[in-house]
């Protein structure tokens, strides 16, 4: 008969010789996940790794196991009609690797510009653009205000982060625009000849990718607030206006709840 002590001891090896078991049968694999642009899983999915043999292909859950050799390799994620994408890891020995889940997403074959939220692609309505036009006598100049404002309601994107991606596949040239307290995308006040001599319209920093011909991804850091895209139409060889449309569009940031 076993003692208390010689019990335990024999349980805790047992345990020890489980975790081995299991480890040894274990795949030495890079496993992952590829989801789409509204997070669901995404099969038949080419997962290689860059200059070499290795290949595999998502299942119907998105899952993929692939086999490596260890150092410095990227992996590439690759499917008609999605844009690719690559994961660069650096793994010393072979040992089971969970990489992160990547998300491929579909290119647009509609026209227009399209946010990116959590459940996917959110299509921003285009709107008219009115404009009022004042003129104003000072001294011997005539100046002429130009206030463009949206017309309707704008298309309202919700997110959780201020970093934001915009789909792009108009074939026009839109800059974007935040709008003022008055809901106005701004003002021109144009003097002598035809020059502008102020203009209240606030123009926002973009970053650019072209992933595919006819098709741009569009980063930007936003705050909440009203935002257009608007296209400039040059009326002289001075200045350009908005065009007569826009993309209108309200951001809403929203928090995610905490757990309790």
């Amino acid at each position: 008969m076993i003692t208390k002590r010689e019990y335990l001891i024999l349980i805790t090896l047992l345990c020890i010789l489980s975790q081995l078991l299991l480890s040894c049968g274990k795949e030495k694999h890079v496993t992952g996940k590829v989801v789409n642009e509204a997070h669901q899983p995404l099969s038949d999915v080419d997962v290689i790794i860059e200059n070499s043999t290795f290949t595999a292909k998502t299942h119907k859950d998105g899952s993929y196991s692939l086999d490596y050799a260890p150092g410095e390799f990227k992996v590439i994620f690759s499917k008609t009609g999605y844009i690719g994408d690559a994961l660069a890891l650096k793994i010393a020995e072979k040992v089971p690797f969970p990489a992160k889940t990547i998300r491929l997403l579909k290119i647009l074959k509609e026209q227009g510009i399209f946010a990116l939220t959590d459940s996917g692609y959110k299509k921003i309505e285009q709107v008219p653009v009115n404009e009022t036009r004042h003129e104003m006598n000072d001294m011997f100049i005539i100046r002429t205000h130009l206030i463009f404002k949206p017309k309707g309601n704008p298309t309202v994107i919700r997110v959780k982060q201020s970093d934001c991606l915009f789909m792009d596949s108009d074939i026009g040239d839109q800059v974007l625009v935040r709008l003022n307290q008055n809901k106005e995308i701004g003002t021109l006040v144009i003097g002598g000849f035809g020059v502008v001599e102020k203009t209240s319209i606030q123009y926002i920093n973009e970053n650019y990718r072209q992933p595919v011909n006819g098709l741009y991804e569009r980063h930007v850091n936003l705050s909440p607030g009203l935002y257009a895209f608007v296209p400039t139409v040059a009326t002289s060889p001075f200045h350009k206006v908005p065009g007569k449309t826009c993309y209108y569009f309200e951001l809403v940031i929203e928090q995610e709840q905490a757990i309790k």
